[in-house]
């Protein structure tokens, strides 16, 4: 019993964390779940930004909204990526549980050497790595 115990302790630590997805192993967000037209497609001067949500069950009930400068640019699902196009400037992101509060928001300036990031824990946009 005294190893049970911490074995399932740790089973539920490792049930409620995400895992880095690669690009390559990420899907396509659908664009039903893209809400702003003109972020998701190329046009000249801007620099393609990828963000790619974590594979897990910490907050894959819910999909993530991504925000571009306070306004909702997609929803995203577990281990899916949406790709936006930023224009030269500074740019706020940030991402959070559908229909509530965002994580720490993230400021781009375009354009930027970081140009792919991570959805972790359905709240926070770190860079990738």
């Amino acid at each position: 019993m005294r190893r049970v115990v911490p074995l399932i302790a740790l089973t539920a630590l490792a049930a409620c964390s995400t895992s880095p997805v690669p690009l390559s192993r990420a899907t396509s967000t659908p664009s039903e779940r893209i809400f702003s037209p003109t972020l998701a497609k190329t046009s000249d001067g801007a620099q393609k930004i990828t963000i790619v949500r974590d594979s897990g069950l910490k907050g894959s009930a819910f999909y993530t909204t991504v925000y571009v400068d306070g306004v909702r640019a997609a929803d995203v699902d577990t281990s899916e990526a949406v790709r936006i196009y930023l224009q030269p400037g500074v740019h706020i992101l940030s991402a959070g549980p559908r229909g509530m509060s965002t994580g720490p928001s993230v400021p781009v300036t375009v354009p930027s050497a970081t140009t792919q990031y991570r959805i972790s824990e359905g709240l926070f946009l770190l860079p990738a790595e």
